[in-house]
C-alpha cells in the first residue's frame, strides 16, 4: 500500500496534493517522495503507538482505582459518540433537552453500576472512620440512594 489512490492523489489530508506522475521527470524522484511520505507516516504511528502503550502501562501500574477511572472515561467517550450519532435525528424531530436527558440517564446508570464497588472500597479505608455518621450511612446504604 503506497498511501496513494489509483487517481494518483494521497489519501492523507495533511500531505500536499501531489500526483504520482508530477515527479521531477524520473521515477526515482517519485519513489523518494513516496518513501519519505511512508517514513513520516510510519514514524508518526510508531510514536503514537508507543505513547499509548506507555500510558496504558502507567495506568495499570498505578492500580485498581486508576483502571476504574480509565474504564469510566472510555465509557463516557463511547456514550458521547453514540449521542452524537442520534443528535441529528433529534434535531430533526425537535426533541427538547435530548442530550441532557440522555446524559442524565447515563450518569444515573453509571452511578448505580459503579457505586457499590466504590462504596465498598471507601468503607475499607481506615480514614472513613473519621467521616461523619451521615456520610458513612449513605455509603453503607448506597443502593437506597441509587433508587431514590
Amino acid at each position: 500500500e503506497t498511501g496513494i489512490s489509483d487517481t494518483g492523489i494521497s489519501d492523507d489530508l495533511r500531505d500536499p496534493v501531489m500526483p504520482q506522475n508530477a515527479s521531477s521527470g524520473s521515477s526515482e524522484g517519485g519513489d523518494k517522495l513516496l518513501s519519505s511520505i511512508k517514513l513520516r507516516k510510519m514514524t508518526t504511528r510508531a510514536v503514537m503507538g508507543t505513547t499509548m502503550m506507555v500510558t496504558f502501562a502507567g495506568v495499570i501500574y498505578m492500580g485498581h482505582v486508576y483502571i476504574c477511572i480509565l474504564v469510566f472515561f472510555l465509557q463516557c467517550m463511547i456514550f458521547k459518540e453514540l449521542v452524537g450519532v442520534r443528535k441529528k435525528q433529534a434535531a430533526e424531530r425537535r426533541i427538547p433537552l435530548f442530550r441532557s436527558i440522555q446524559w442524565a440517564w447515563f450518569l444515573v446508570a453509571s452511578f448505580f453500576t459503579w457505586s457499590a464497588n466504590v462504596c465498598e472500597f471507601l468503607l475499607q479505608d481506615p480514614q472513613t472512620q473519621s467521616w461523619s455518621s451521615v456520610t458513612r450511612y449513605l455509603l453503607e446504604k448506597n443502593m437506597m440512594v441509587s433508587f431514590s
